[in-house]
């Protein structure tokens, strides 16, 4: 990649620069410093954005693909799913719509959906076209990775850090008359401190320098924030959006995690592929000469999955790798990591330095999986230094009999997995996909007994809880007991229930038909109601046909509530009889189902509805 390739790099500090040192005076140090140092960030930020966006890579390669080439630009609804009806669908917009859309846009996607991606594909049309319409008036775009900010970090903060401003603390005071306990007057003296970009408050700042530059904004990954930093940069967001007339925010996030309206946001989300677009990627991997993939592909329980990018490349690498499918799709991930563990020594040829390198994949994977479990939810980071896993390893050593002083050593290797741990910024690594360290997580999940207290995190990050059920052996035993067991779901309030129950729509677990499993479904509906954000994906659930029997076999115990209403949405119901102890649960002493399914319900194979 050339300078040639990317003109903006040659002359975005000519617009920029000027207005920098118009604005912000005061700055540290002499002037020719100042040029150098925001000159060079400017260039190192764009050549990295240029980096981020011109390639792609998918688990097992040990080369990435190029981003023009080897993806497809994909359409977008311009309402999300959960709030389309049959009678109003919505209607699809485009990459180059997204960003002629005058408005700030909140992309959300499933997992693996292609939001980030397609937030690569939209910085090369700005970074490489020319504007082909008035509305598209962006010089560059700037990219911030969320989960890369560090507890405690303003967004201001690391955008200014991107462009090589120095932000510096003011403490301002505050005089205020106020009255004391016998009522006389006095002045009363507030301190805060002021975050300042030369005589700016930083909150003034960079939003003028935004639409000066006039920049498009890409943040990636609302959802990979923990929930209080959420909250914050959510806020710190809205704020740069309302302040912005000449720039434009595009921000992703996972659709499960869209609880709360962004003001001044217009909402898309990524629609499935298509059969027409599932060929084009498929020809991109294979050629158009081929015809055998797509014959045998329409032909698996699991055809619907491959409307995901993500598990439609997995496909195709496996495919192109062995030459046919997994049976289950859970077995996508577990080939996958069982490929990249055993080519790890095979085609890398890494000589074998410690007992860790000495396991077989299989006791890899469950080293690595008690690892991702233990960086996401006791270290809470899904971003980390080599030190973490140091200090990971000795938690972990003990139970995999690995020697203490192996530490820093096993750690390197880690390091070394083609595709599962990759460098990132200022010497830290990560899973190379967020959805990878989720499985990873899940696979230990479901191996290890869920304490009480681990419960109480896990509502926090629900997408591995959700995974384990759809790896367990009996996704509906799982399901049921982790919903009724005494004081699991009083964790989980409306809005991580909702991010719960939307990962097990993604997941799809192979649910058998079972009583408690219709007992879990009566006591969600009964708690999380039409008027909350879990509503919509418990219907989803409702699609599935064992789950409507489940529930249909359930209400055998039940009988209509006096306090009933027939308009009412809700059916709601109570136990009619004292159940034998039968689970190994609490069963609800009460429960609700939709009216709508009601006809559905008295029809399903083994319904014994009120029959008691």
């Amino acid at each position: 990649m050339t300078s040639g390739e990317f003109p903006v790099i040659v002359n975005l500090a000519q617009i920029l620069l000027p207005y920098i040192l118009k604005k912000f005076t005061k700055l540290a140090g002499s002037q020719k410093q100042q040029i150098d140092k925001i000159s060079e960030a400017i260039e190192r930020h764009l050549n990295e954005v240029i980096n981020w966006a011109c390639q792609v890579q998918f688990y097992g390669m040990g080369t990435p693909h190029y981003t023009e080439q080897d993806t497809i630009g994909l359409d977008f609804y311009t309402e999300p799913r959960r709030f389309q009806t049959a009678l109003n669908p919505a209607s699809t917009k485009s990459e180059k719509d997204i960003l002629l859309e005058p408005h700030h846009i909140l992309l959300l996607g499933e997992p693996g959906s292609g939001k980030t991606t397609s937030l690569k594909r939209i910085s090369l049309i700005v970074l490489k076209s020319e504007p082909s319409d008035e509305r598209d008036i962006y010089n560059f775009p700037m990219v911030v990775r969320l989960r890369e900010l560090f507890d405690g970090q303003s967004l201001f903060t690391k955008i200014a850090d991107l462009l090589g401003l120095t932000v510096d603390p003011h403490e301002i005071t505050i005089r205020r008359q106020e009255i004391d306990t016998r009522g006389r007057h006095y002045m009363a003296e507030y301190k805060h401190t002021e975050m300042r970009i030369g005589d700016h408050k930083v909150e003034d700042a960079i939003p003028k320098y935004l639409n000066n530059a006039q920049v498009l904004l890409l943040l990636d990954g609302l959802d990979e924030l923990r929930a209080i930093p959420r909250a914050n940069i959510s806020d710190e967001i809205i704020t740069i959006g309302r302040r912005l007339n000449r720039a434009k925010i595009i921000l992703s996030c996972r659709s499960g995690d869209y609880t709360k309206q962004m003001d001044g946001f217009s909402v898309v989300e990524i629609c499935p592929l298509n059969t027409d677009q599932i060929i084009k990627i498929k020809e991109k991997w294979l050629g158009k000469d081929d015809t055998l993939f797509m014959q045998h592909l329409k032909n698996l329980p699991y055809y619907d999955v491959s409307d995901r990018p993500l598990l439609l490349t997995q496909l195709l690498f496996l495919y192109k790798r062995y030459g046919y499918f997994p049976e289950q799709p859970s077995q996508i991930y577990t080939k996958l990591i069982n490929l990249l563990l055993e080519e790890w020594d095979a085609e890398r040829g890494i000589k074998r330095l410690s007992q860790y390198a000495g396991f077989d994949p299989k006791k890899k994977s469950e080293f690595l999986s008690a690892l991702a479990y233990h960086l996401t939810y006791a270290a809470e980071i899904t971003r980390f230094k080599e030190d973490d896993l140091v200090k990971a390893y000795l938690k972990l050593c003990g139970r995999f009999r690995l020697p203490k002083e192996e530490a820093r050593q096993v750690s390197q290797e880690i390091q070394t997995h083609t595709g599962i741990i990759l460098l990132g910024p200022s010497d830290t690594y990560e899973f190379c996909h967020l959805s990878l360290q989720e499985y990873l997580c899940a696979e230990y999940i479901v191996r290890t007994p869920v304490e009480m207290q681990s419960i109480k995190y896990l509502a926090k990050y629900s997408a591995p809880l959700a995974v384990a059920v759809s790896l367990s052996s009996n996704p509906s035993q799982w399901f049921s007991s982790l919903i009724l067991s005494y004081g699991n779901t009083k964790y989980f309030d409306t809005i991580s229930m909702a991010s719960f129950i939307s990962r097990i729509v993604v997941e799809r677990p192979g649910f058998e038909l079972s009583e408690p499993l219709g007992f879990a479904m009566l006591s969600l509906f009964k708690h999380h109601n039409q008027y909350t954000p879990a509503f919509a994906y418990l219907n989803d659930m409702l699609k599935i046909d064992v789950v409507l029997g489940s529930i249909a076999s359930a209400l055998r115990w039940y009988i209509p509530k006096h306090t009933y209403t027939p308009k009412s949405t809700l059916v709601q119901v109570e136990l009619n009889k004292k159940l034998e102890k039968t689970y190994n649960f609490n069963l609800p002493d009460e429960g609700a189902f939709p009216r709508a399914i009601l006809t559905k319900l008295k029809e399903a194979k083994g319904s014994h509805l009120y029959s008691r």
